[in-house]
């Protein structure tokens, strides 16, 4: 998944993927963008803060509604 474009933010302490996705994208479920371009990061359960950490720059939102009926 390196073919999007992509920031960089930085963690802060105690944060997990899924809190820095909700900060930054307003939904947990984006954690999924963070940790596919992040796995050095892989193992990490709660960052130490300072880490620096690529965040994709998403064009489109997974909804209800595009999501396959299976997924919803």
């Amino acid at each position: 998944m390196s073919d999007l474009e992509y920031t960089i933010q930085t963690a802060l302490q105690y944060e997990t993927f899924d809190s820095l996705a909700f900060r930054l994208y307003g939904e947990e479920r984006m954690s999924k963008y963070l940790r596919a371009y992040n796995r050095q990061f892989s193992d990490t359960v709660m960052f130490d803060g300072g880490e620096q950490i690529k965040v994709p720059i998403l064009t489109k939102t997974e909804s209800p509604e595009t999501l396959p009926p299976w997924r919803r």
